[in-house]
């Protein structure tokens, strides 16, 4: 994609999704944009010349869409303007640029400048307006950018050529990073889109819901935050350690919800791909939108919802060269789907490039945003200024008001709240919860607690780590912290059946880490792209065979603040503590993550329920890819019991499990249902528990056999050791359930 010999210049592939809405739709105002700025004084001859070396520098003003040269393709840019034909000072010429388009957008004017005099002759304001297909909004800041450099001081005017070969090359480069990662993520989107599809949805139905077509948007209404309640939403975003756009998104989510009655949505994110690539810093359209399902419970809190939005945010970026939106709309064009109802949250950092502010009386004011499909929420972030401003956009031919007045002080209102409400249902910020009262009538707020209750955050943090820690779990922080691994990471890794491994899964928590185990080496590599791709998490293959972190001064002081750190995160809570595969028994198997939170409250219900504590060690038998595992280790170490590992199980040697039992006098055993039938076949083994210091053994993963508990119950392990059956799939952290099994216990399992 190169400009040929006489300057014509392909569209970007942003440009051509723009003209296929172009030729869908006839309303010729339909795709424009603009801004109106209001400058202190300045002088006319100054500015226009500023204002000329600025269309040089971003030559793609000057030019006007044209045929293909060959073929039936896309139209293509071709440099056929001057200056004076984008520009003219008031009284001027009193057409609209939608009025040069009526008769459509080849050869015309694509962008306009009406600048503003004063009674003194000076320059005062400026409106400037163009067809979304030319520029898009950062390309608007660049331009703005130049015009304030040419303000500071006057600099010989260029020639057009080099701004044309840039913006050549910048399209290039879009185009071949779009069709990598087309290749790249297109069956990834097929399937989600195919299992959406199969899962349905309990959203408004296509005739309730927004048009599968844009339509011009139009200003509603706004609402501006400032000085405290500014300082409010700031301090919020920094002590959730939530990036504020996410926030935004979350309460205009919870919104939105509210509005339509539903806790199904697509969300839309307008991105500019510039960032970060040199060669597209130019004035054109590469413009894109990431787009993700949200799907959050009618009772989930606020924390919740801020979670899924963002990581289904950041899984979304990965794809920011990906056309998702225009596939999905393929999608439904060929099978006929309905269409869904999105919400597009545009976040943006100013209102204008920071470098032209010194020139302005007041911020531009947005006046034209191009189309919208459902509502658009539009928050400009000035942090010179210390203001959010919140703007709702919904499209021309929507009725005022039809039922949606104040949405943006609602918005503003729920990001107030969601500090207070962080480990409440989102359903109350949004003032869509309701329950009974003492009399039994509805009452909205009802049955919610005065105050958030304290959120587990991990299993360790009222725990003695003195009774976790040693020499090898600190080395392996410290390891950890070598390679670079941050706080929410997850690690994967295979196990060697040695203690050291054990102390690697410890180290993983006490770092604000998560951990995955993979039964043999050739898994690892697909485990982490699994991870990355399902959990939205960076994952990374880490090898157990090297040498741990040599502990000195320095080092131990690096795993302190990294313990710390992990002590004070308000995010550990809902960050990954391991993520396992199911067995597989109903299906294919899948990976389950399980965060810190959910395992917390886990090991505090499972200590309830064992009774386990100091006095207790626990042999830990089961491998380290079954979830029994972590009922072993977590639920024993929140309780403060010792965890000493045996490889007795791996082999199957009943024999050598007994005399692990006695060897380190365990006083816990933790089985699968399944060994546990195989030791009440042999008689010896039973003996042999029973005179060791065994006073739990507990089972789970299948159903147990009435004759295993007769014989358990008659022989000497069954006089003095108690057994709990339980049972629980992965999906739910290790166990939901939990049954006694005693000779005083009429209801044995397999009877009635």
């Amino acid at each position: 994609m190169a400009a040929s010999d006489d300057g014509r210049i392909p569209l970007s592939i942003s440009q051509q999704n723009i003209y296929h809405g172009v030729l869908q739709d006839p309303d010729p105002a339909l795709y424009l944009i603009g801004k109106s700025y209001r400058f202190r004084p300045l002088a006319p001859a100054a500015f226009l010349s500023a204002l000329q070396a600025t269309v040089l520098d971003n030559p793609i003003q000057l030019c006007v869409l044209e045929p293909p040269a060959t073929g039936d393709g896309y139209p293509e840019l071709v440099a056929r303007l001057r200056f004076e034909d984008i520009v003219c000072v008031q009284p001027g010429s009193t057409r609209t640029l939608p009025e040069l388009w009526t008769g459509g957008i080849f050869g015309t004017p694509l962008v306009r400048y009406v600048v503003h005099t004063d009674a003194d002759g000076q320059v005062v304001g400026m409106d400037a307006q163009s067809h979304h297909i030319l520029l898009d909004g950062a390309a608007t800041a660049i331009i703005e950018a130049d015009l304030a450099r040419h303000l500071d001081g006057p600099e010989q005017k260029t020639g057009a050529a080099a701004g044309l070969g840039r913006l050549a090359a910048a399209h290039r480069s879009e185009s071949g990073k779009v069709a990598e990662s087309t290749e790249r993520h297109v069956a990834a989107v097929r399937r989600e889109l195919t299992d959406e599809a199969l899962r349905g949805s309990s959203a408004p139905a296509a005739a309730e819901a927004a048009p599968g077509t844009a339509g011009r948007g139009v200003l509603r209404e706004s609402s501006r935050v400032a000085d405290r309640v500014y300082d409010e939403i700031v301090a919020l975003a920094e002590t959730r350690q939530v990036p504020l756009n996410i926030l935004v998104a979350a309460a205009a989510t919870a919104v939105h919800a509210s509005l339509r009655q539903s806790t199904e949505a697509h969300l839309v994110h307008p991105v500019d791909n510039r960032f970060g690539a040199p060669e597209l810093d130019v004035a054109t359209c590469l413009v894109n939108s990431v787009a993700h399902p949200v799907r959050f419970a009618p009772f989930a809190a606020v924390r919740d919802v801020v979670t899924v939005i963002d990581r289904g945010y950041v899984k979304a970026l990965r794809r920011r060269w990906f056309r998702e939106e225009r596939y999905r709309r393929m999608h439904l064009a060929i099978t006929r789907g309905a269409p869904v109802d999105a919400l597009t949250v545009n976040y943006l950092r100013g209102r204008s490039a920071a470098e032209l502010s010194p020139y302005l009386s007041e911020p531009p004011v947005v006046t034209d945003i191009g189309p919208v499909e459902g509502m658009t929420v539009a928050c400009v972030h000035d942090e010179a200024r210390r203001t959010i401003d919140v703007a709702i956009w919904t499209r021309h031919d929507q009725p005022e008001g039809a039922g949606r007045t104040g949405v943006a002080d609602r918005i503003v209102a729920a990001l107030r709240a969601m500090d207070a409400h962080w480990d409440l249902p989102i359903a109350l910020t949004v003032g869509e919860w309701s329950g009974l009262a003492a009399d039994g009538r509805l009452e909205a707020g009802a049955g919610i607690p005065a105050q958030p209750p304290a959120g587990a955050g991990a299993w360790f943090l009222d725990v003695d780590l003195g009774q976790c820690r040693g020499p090898g779990v600190d080395q392996w922080i410290a390891e950890i912290i070598g390679r670079g691994v941050d706080p929410g990471d997850v690690l994967v890794f295979v196990d060697d059946d040695s203690q050291r491994t054990v102390e690697l899964l410890i180290a993983c928590h006490l770092a604000g880490c998560g951990y995955s185990v993979c039964a043999a080496p050739g898994d690892v590599a697909a485990r982490v792209e699994a991870i990355a791709e399902q959990c939205t998490t960076a994952a990374h293959a880490f090898e157990l065979n090297r040498t741990g972190t040599e502990l000195n001064g320095a080092t131990r002081q690096v795993v302190e603040e990294r313990i710390g750190q992990a002590g004070r995160d308000h995010l550990l809570c809902s960050r990954l503590a391991y993520v396992m595969p199911t067995s597989g028994s109903t299906g294919k198997p899948k990976l389950v993550p399980v965060t810190h939170g959910s395992l917390a409250i886990f090991c505090a219900a499972a200590r309830d329920a064992y009774g386990w504590g100091p006095a207790d060690t626990i042999l830990q038998c089961a491998p380290l890819t079954s979830d029994i595992s972590v009922e072993e280790i977590f639920g024993a170490l929140s309780g403060g019991a010792r965890v000493v590992r045996s490889a007795a199980m791996r082999a199957g040697d009943v024999p050598a499990l007994t005399r692990d039992v006695a060897a380190h006098i365990a006083t816990v055993l933790d089985l699968p249902t399944a060994v546990w039938h195989l030791l009440c076949e042999d008689d010896a083994a039973l003996a042999a528990l029973g005179g060791s210091a065994l006073r739990q053994v507990i089972i789970g993963g299948e159903a147990v056999r009435p004759a295993a508990v007769d014989k358990w119950l008659d022989s000497a392990a069954g006089q003095g050791i108690s057994l709990v059956s339980t049972y629980g799939p992965t999906e739910t952290t290790v166990v939901v359930t939990h049954l006694p099994i005693g000779a005083a216990n009429p209801r044995r399992p397999g009877r009635g």
